[in-house]
Order: C-alpha cells, then sequence, then structure tokens
C-alpha cells in the first residue's frame, strides 16, 4: 500500500509539473504570435 504523504506529496509534484509544462506552452505560443505580427 501506498503511504498516503508520499501519495500527496506526489500528487503535489506532478500537479507542478503540469501547471509549469502548460504555462511553458502558451508563453511559447504567444511568443509565437508576437514574432509573426513583427514580421
Amino acid at each position: 500500500m501506498i503511504d498516503e504523504k508520499v501519495a500527496k506529496k506526489y500528487k503535489k509534484k506532478v500537479a507542478l509539473t503540469i501547471t509549469i509544462m502548460s504555462l511553458i506552452a502558451i508563453a511559447s505560443v504567444v511568443i509565437t504570435v508576437i514574432l509573426i505580427k513583427k514580421m
């Protein structure tokens, strides 16, 4: 059986990773749009 504390830590880590990845994705899209508009 998985320890609840470990599971909570893991869930937080996964959530944080997903959040960071989506922020990076959004940022790159925004940068691309800005670069295209400047051209």
